[in-house]
């Protein structure tokens, strides 16, 4: 394909794909405009569901700090550092079984994507893929990065496929090579060769690094590019280079800079170009990382010269014309921050002879800036306890441009959905539903946690956006596991008008969310608007909703409809089902009034406790080994509902414990420990719970008189107690102890 820059690898990335998820896209440069890639790249990368990983040169050029908005946050911005610069300019895009790479000469910013005129290459599978995986591991162990930024490349390096050194064509197969090791030029296959091309917008100015690539190749022919007034040489150097060898200088148009190196040869009638990087120097051919560029390239066989028409030169007439290369940037000591629990952790370049003073601000404000400390002299890495939110600017006194501290987790930067996106936009819609299918629960926290709580509250209003793609919604919801995800969604896609009046697919699915949610208190309210949904969406004798009613009963009676927020959606939108508030409220009250059992056993529900009613006496059964706090703590729920409430408590250990309870009257037995009726008058706001919650009954705040055995009559005043709620003491003791729950 032809290239304008990387960002057409993100244009038809879904087409391309057809609709497979972005995992990553990683970009690397030299310099980095960060504004720019906020306004470009980041977004479309975001909205195709990429981490995006960005890395620059400590010595590069980046954007204001007050310019940036989101590094830190929305994506991961480090820094690497080199002892020459970092020309290892590449943008990878990662998906699920699918990878491309665009690796040439262009920074990431609006010149090197847009304005000067570059060399790029893309690749498409095969070894050059395997390749950039096995140097993205190699990287991390041979230059300096932060440790964070490090772990990133070697996730991304593992979903690469693994590297195949065999070409398989017995010629130079397209490959990725690099300098980590040994220098670009010792990886080159020697001459003699037939032809060489050559161009760089920047040449060594002691001609050395040129004149060895002419001994390495001993070409027949040679032809330089050179654009006089853009590059960086001296003319001077490629004459004595040149000797006595035959080579051709080519003016090349100047309307922009050409920016990409090329070394290309032909042998036999076969071509191959070297293209990558930007200088024709002894630091990006012959050194290695660990002595000067870092440097990464693609060899591959060409069907004609790269280099473009120009205009003949003679060699002799460049002597004493020369053109300097801008001056370098001062190199930025801090390479990278990371939030962590403890504080914030800075990483060097390198570890100091002296202290390195280290500054945030939450912004870049020139009046925001506030000193965190120093790292000490010959440490690179250092935790300042501070509490300091991701995306804040983090530099030293000497730098000229900051790093952006990193959220804790490099899983921060999975990209994370808003349903106005999910219901909205059909690329976004599809990649979260196949995401969904595959990880429901990793899929609802990165939804939970792009809004706020308790609910998103980002929906689109029903009328104001037609959902696109009805049919794929309507097909997806069978497949999709019930969670409170889809429950929520289920409401939205009703409430929006996405299956017809006549269609009644989406009643089971309803009915199998609330089936999952009816015993998660967290879910309360969500499962009644779901019953509620489901009980006006079909005939009154409806089996499906009667079934539901009967097992989500507690929930309902349970729910607060005050807290059903956006989940009560106005009917604006054709063909909407929808809840109203009062008809929740109805609900609700309908569900709660009429059966106190259901909506206790909905608030105990977590608790491992089962509740039953037998002949007026509820007994609620566990693992607990002390039954009067949670006979205390039933009978104060049932309390709020009933004038007068029976509770027993029995354990697996034998052990139960009885209440009776009208306010202001408590009668509690339990055994074996007391072994008496003990009589209890309640004051105030008291109730069994706040009596009891904290021991076995047996202290006297508020006892009537002294116990009484069990095998005697308790008090009068619990004899009346007992016979206004329909039983009397022996009846009841006759319960207690023979029942075989004990």
């Amino acid at each position: 394909m032809t290239l304008a820059s990387p960002l057409t690898l993100l244009e038809e990335w879904t087409r391309r794909t057809g609709g497979a998820r972005l995992r990553d896209l990683l970009l690397l440069g030299h310099d980095v405009d960060l504004a720019f890639l906020e306004r470009t790249a980041v977004p479309a990368a975001r909205a195709l569901g990429a981490r995006v990983t960005v890395i620059g040169d400590a010595a590069g050029a980046s954007s204001e700090a007050v310019d940036v908005r989101l590094a830190g946050r929305d994506y991961l911005h480090a820094l690497a550092a080199v002892p020459g610069l970092f020309h290892a300019r590449l943008a990878l895009l990662v998906g699920d079984g699918e990878a491309v790479a665009a690796l040439g000469s262009g920074d990431p910013t609006p010149a090197g994507w847009n304005g000067a005129d570059e060399l790029w290459t893309v690749l498409r599978g095969g070894a050059a893929l395997g390749d950039i995986g096995m140097w993205l591991l190699q990287l991390t162990e041979t230059i300096a990065l932060p440790g964070h930024a490090a772990t990133v490349l070697e996730d991304i390096a593992a979903s690469l496929p693994t590297a195949d050194p065999d070409g398989g064509d017995g010629h130079v197969a397209v490959r990725v090579l690099h300098n980590l090791d040994e220098g670009l030029l010792a990886r080159l296959p020697a001459g003699p060769v037939d032809e060489l091309v050559l161009y760089a917008p920047v040449l060594d100015p002691s001609g050395e690094t040129l004149d060895g690539v002419l001994d390495r190749f001993s070409p027949a022919r040679t032809v330089l590019g050179l654009q006089p007034e853009l590059g960086a040489y001296e003319g001077d150097a490629i004459v004595l280079a040149a000797g006595d060898r035959p080579l051709e200088v080519r003016l090349l148009p100047e309307e922009r800079p050409r920016h990409g190196r090329l070394l290309e040869w032909a042998v036999d009638g076969r071509r191959h170009a070297l293209v990558g990087g930007s200088e024709l120097t002894a630091a990006a051919l012959t050194s290695t990382a660990a002595e000067g560029n870092c440097e990464l390239v693609v060899l591959a066989p060409v069907n004609a010269s790269l280099l473009p028409a120009g205009t003949s030169f003679p060699l002799a007439e460049l002597e004493g014309r020369r053109r300097e290369r801008p001056a370098a940037r001062p190199a930025r000591s801090a390479i990278g921050a990371l939030v962590t629990e403890s504080g914030l952790r800075v990483t060097l370049a390198a570890a100091y002879d002296t202290s390195v003073p280290v500054r945030v601000s939450p912004d870049g404000a020139p009046a925001s800036w506030t000193a965190l400390g120093t790292v000490t002299a010959r440490e690179r890495v250092k935790v300042f306890d501070a509490d300091v939110r991701p995306g804040s600017a983090v530099q030293t006194g000497a730098d000229s441009a900051p790093v952006f501290a990193a959220a804790t987790s490099t899983g921060a930067f999975e990209t994370g959905y808003d349903e106005a996106a999910i219901l909205a936009d059909p690329f976004v819609a599809a990649r979260f539903r196949g995401d969904y299918l595959d990880d429901p629960g990793g899929c609802a926290e990165r939804l939970a946690n792009a809004a706020p709580e308790p609910h998103w509250g980002l929906a689109p209003a029903p009328g104001t956006v037609e959902i696109p793609d009805p049919d794929a919604w309507r097909a997806w919801v069978p497949e999709a596991a019930a969670t409170p995800l889809l429950g929520r969604l289920l409401v939205l896609l009703l409430g929006h008008g996405v299956w017809a009046p006549d269609d009644p697919s989406w009643r089971p699915e309803l009915a199998r969310v609330i089936a999952a949610l009816a015993g998660d208190p967290a879910q309360h309210v969500l499962t009644a608007v779901c019953v509620g949904l489901l009980r006006g969406g079909g005939p009154a004798d409806d089996a499906l909703a009667e079934r539901a009613w009967d097992l989500a009963r507690g929930a309902v009676a349970a729910a607060d409809p005050d807290g059903a927020g956006d989940l009560l959606i106005a009917s604006a939108a054709p063909r909407a089902r929808v809840l109203t508030r009062a008809a929740l409220g109805e609900l609700h009250d309908e569900a709660g009034v009429s059966d106190p059992l259901v909506s206790a056993t909905a608030e105990l529900a977590g608790t491992g406790w089962d509740l039953e009613l037998d002949d007026g006496l509820y007994t609620v059964s566990g693992t607990f080994t002390n039954p009067v706090p949670v006979a205390a703590r039933v009978a104060t729920m049932l309390g709020e509902e009933q004038d007068t409430v029976l509770v027993r408590a029995v354990g697996t250990d034998r052990r139960w414990a009885f209440i009776a309870w009208r306010r202001p009257d408590l009668l509690l037995a339990s055994h074996p420990a007391g072994s008496a009726w003990r009589l209890y008058r309640l004051s105030g706001g008291a109730t069994p719970e706040s009596r009891l919650a904290g021991g076995d009954g047996l202290n006297r705040i508020g006892l009537v008189g002294n116990p009484v055995r069990l095998g005697q009559a308790p008090p009068p005043a619990a004899q009346r107690l007992l016979t206004e709620a329909g039983t009397d003491h022996l009846t009841l003791l006759r319960r207690l102890t023979s029942d075989d729950r004990r």
